[in-house]
């Protein structure tokens, strides 16, 4: 299934190449354990990824708050 999803109409290249990439990321942390199919790890990984930069902006945020 994950095959199919992330293949283009042609059938040969990776449509989504980074999302396997994210996968694998998130897979790392047990968060992904019991997932079940890659539409549900897609959108985890999505909302995973978008907490992290979430934080990293607050985090830069504070940071130049505190200088001035």
């Amino acid at each position: 299934m994950k095959e199919i999803l992330n293949t283009n109409k042609d059938g040969d290249k990776p449509k989504h190449p980074q999302r396997e990439e994210l996968i694998k990321k998130w897979e790392k942390t047990g968060i992904l354990d019991n997932i079940d199919g890659i539409l549900e790890e897609k959108d985890l990984v999505k909302l995973m990824e978008g907490k992290a930069s979430q934080l990293l902006r607050e985090e830069n945020q504070n940071k130049d708050e505190k200088k001035d």
